[in-house]
């Protein structure tokens, strides 16, 4: 069992499992096992406090990788409203729950010290003061591009710069796919962002074109 604790490690790693990774409401975890709500919330709590100080060796291993991302999205806590955080690199996730979608969450995790390398984001502003260089994120900008294109379908040079984008951004988000070696990515990447550069550069007249 674990230190100062009331229940068995099996029956802790069932209910923290149950709740927090497949999201199942805890009221229903406690009619299911036949246990009250405040003593699990308690377990919950105590289990946390213990592994507290992982959450800060996580932000430094977070800090010092090469490429990171981030996002957020809306989440309801006991009928309040609130926000997920993901940070995470290609080997951790941290998740925040926070009441606000501003930059100071962001801060607890990037902190104010400038940081080497890219952070991938979804062009939400609360990323914009971060002490790193920002990526977007291929998804977003794609959907934008296919939002513009359905907006002015009948504009000729919305059209064609759309036509010309679409295929290089989903080119680009798939790369990593490809069963090619580091010096063949590496080059097709250069390629592919020197093209993408190139058309969104490009002078317009269309009201819808960047």
């Amino acid at each position: 069992m674990l230190p100062k604790s009331l229940f068995g490690n099996q029956l802790v790693a069932e209910v923290l499992t149950s709740h927090y990774v497949h999201g199942e409401a805890m009221s229903r975890i406690c009619e299911r096992l036949g246990l009250a709500g405040g003593s699990l919330l308690a377990m919950a709590h105590h289990t946390a406090a213990m592994f507290s100080e992982i959450v800060e060796q996580l932000r430094t291993e977070y800090r010092q990788a090469a490429v990171r991302h981030a996002d957020e999205t809306e989440w309801r806590t006991a009928g309040q409203s609130g926000y997920a955080w993901l940070f995470s690199t290609e080997t951790l996730s941290i998740f925040l729950f926070r009441r606000s979608r501003s930059s100071r969450v962001a801060k607890e995790i990037l902190g104010e010290e400038p940081l080497g390398c890219v952070l991938v984001v979804d062009r939400w502003p609360a990323y914009n003061r971060a002490p790193v260089c920002l990526q977007y994120c291929d998804a977003h900008l794609l959907r934008d591009v296919e939002d513009l294109q359905k907006e002015f379908p009948a504009n000729t040079e919305v059209s064609a710069f759309t036509a010309t984008l679409i295929p290089l951004l989903a080119e680009a988000m798939h790369l990593r796919r490809q069963n090619i070696t580091d010096a063949e990515y590496y080059r097709r990447a250069q390629q592919l962002k020197e093209m993408i550069i190139l058309v969104t550069e490009e002078s317009a007249r269309a009201a819808g074109h960047p």
